[in-house]
């Protein structure tokens, strides 16, 4: 998890009285059950809650509220003041919404039953409130968006004050290009395509991307230009797209990859990866792999792994020689512990052991073939083995004896048994 919320009860047990909302959970932010979520994105609220995350905590009957700040490739989230606390020990806040005035919007179960019981004839299923929580009176902006025109539908979509607008336009628009009935005015699309290649506000050339994306307006030229956006979100989600959507771009990405400055573009990169055919990924893989900056990072490594591991598992000598760049030495274990369950691998893992000068990396990557050859059940000694056991036994720790003569005993020494 991203957030520091406590994600335990601290001991202490929960026993509301319907009156009263008890203190002793204080300690833990209100205990350990969250439910929904809304990031803030208004217009009501004053600018100060502008990006809040705020989720409902069942035990503390209250509305809690997170900041996150960017953190390596993804986020952090930090705990902040309670948005809204109730007297009322019935208050169980299950979702949130930001509406089209601005207001918050909770929907409150309302019931002396929190969570953990799974007797259905206890709960209260006949009740449950609705709340609306505003700052001053805010502005009825009820509209049709549906007998707007494209032109305003579109300035609405690229710069709104309240998102929910923002995406409502972006909605209709779709619909109305998709529907083939009703294809966007000339006027709006130039508007879009302007703004996504020559607006100094970042936010709107965004807006601009999603809008010509869901109505099917983005082309490949678009995207490449995209690719070379000042802001590291465009960059970003022209990778996502360009990987999901248009492929004719792809070869750009390997491109990106060897030069890209912003760990959340290269974790979009490593993203990527799935969704392409296995014979366009060791290109984009081969440079993230190599990038030691990111190796502690906590989304990058792993969506590398998941994106390299069908490849691996089809192509041994492509696996040794993406973990030959690899600086990430959770990923690099993963590679070798894959190979080591592929039995035509296991000798090239072994020889590699041999050659490595490292003595605890070498018991590592024999132990990682061990543990291959457990979950097969069989090992097959493969040619030359009783030199490169040999080798191996040099010098080696007790540890890596053991596995060694394990190995032996499966290959036939009866010595070793």
């Amino acid at each position: 998890t991203i957030a520091d919320h406590a994600h335990y009860a601290g001991g202490r047990t929960h026993r509301p009285d319907p009156l009263k909302v008890p203190e002793s959970t204080d300690a833990v932010g209100g205990g350990h059950a969250h439910s929904g979520l809304a990031i803030y994105n208004g217009d009501n609220f004053p600018e100060a809650y502008r990006g809040m995350l705020i989720f409902g905590n069942l035990h503390g009957h209250r509305l809690v509220s997170d900041q996150v700040a960017p953190e390596g490739s993804g986020f952090a989230g930090r705990h902040g003041n309670d948005f809204l606390r109730s007297n009322d020990a019935t208050f169980i806040p299950v979702s949130q919404r930001v509406g089209p005035d601005g207001a918050l919007y909770v929907s409150d179960w309302s019931d002396v039953q929190v969570c953990h019981n799974n007797t259905q004839e206890i709960w209260d299923r006949s009740n449950g409130r609705l709340y609306r929580i505003s700052y001053g009176n805010p502005a009825n902006r009820s509209a049709d968006l549906a007998r707007i025109r494209d032109d305003e539908l579109a300035e609405i979509a690229l710069g709104d004050t309240n998102e929910y607008f923002v995406r409502q336009a972006r909605k209709v628009l779709a619909e109305r290009n998709l529907s083939r009935q009703a294809p966007m005015a000339d006027s709006a699309r130039t508007k879009l395509r302007d703004v996504l290649t020559g607006s100094p506000d970042p936010l709107r050339r965004l807006r601009a991307l999603w809008v010509l994306q869901s109505t099917n307006l983005l082309d490949d030229s678009l995207l490449a230009a995209a690719l070379k956006d000042a802001d590291a979100s465009m960059r970003g989600w022209a990778v996502r797209l360009i990987a999901q959507q248009r492929t004719a771009g792809v070869p750009a990405l390997a491109e990106l990859a060897k030069t890209e400055g912003s760990a959340q573009v290269r974790r979009e990169l490593a993203s990527a990866l799935s969704y392409l055919p296995l014979a366009q990924r060791a290109a984009i893989a081969e440079p993230l792999l190599a990038r030691e900056e990111d190796a502690k990072d906590h989304n990058i490594p792993l969506l590398l792994w998941y994106g390299i591991e069908p490849l691996v598992g089809a192509d041994a000598a492509r696996g040794l020689a993406l973990a030959a760049v690899c600086r990430h030495p959770q990923t690099t274990d993963f590679i070798y512990r894959r190979l080591a369950g592929d039995a035509g691998a296991r000798a090239e893992v072994l020889a590699l052991a041999l050659r490595e000068p490292d003595t605890a990396r070498r018991a590592t990557l024999v132990g990682r073939v061990v543990e291959g050859v457990r979950q097969a059940g069989s090992f097959a000694a493969p040619a030359g083995w009783p030199a490169l056991v040999a080798g191996l036994r040099q010098g080696a720790a007790p540890d890596l004896l053991a596995n060694l003569n394990e190995l032996d005993a499966l290959a036939g020494d009866e010595a070793s048994r």
